[in-house]
């Protein structure tokens, strides 16, 4: 497993090697960590593309829905069927929950 230098990851996870770079150069992370500068991309992408930018207090929905298509990004022709259970499965989600009025 690599990672950057921060200290909040464990140091010994149960079957793995932990290899840390740190990484002073911005312009680096995309050749010593690749697949988290192309996540960063296309999370960004998408936030700004279909969301059309968003709001701070939203973020996490943003990013849990990122990880939701990124994780069924292998099985397109699935993709219909789950979200479809997903909202027959899910919590109703209400106006005034979304924005946060109580």
């Amino acid at each position: 497993m690599k990672t950057d230098g921060l200290n909040v990851y464990p140091a010994g996870l149960s079957g793995y090697h932990h290899e840390r770079f740190v990484i002073r150069d911005p312009k680096a992370v995309s050749k010593e960590l690749p697949w988290v500068h192309i996540l960063i991309a296309n999370a960004r992408s998408m936030i700004g593309g279909a969301h059309h930018g968003g709001s701070p207090a939203h973020l996490q929905s943003y990013l849990s829905e990122f990880c939701w298509r990124f994780s069924r990004r292998r099985f397109p022709g699935e993709l219909f069927d789950r979200l479809v259970y997903a909202c027959i499965t899910g919590s109703t989600l209400t106006w005034s929950r979304l924005v946060g009025v109580s």
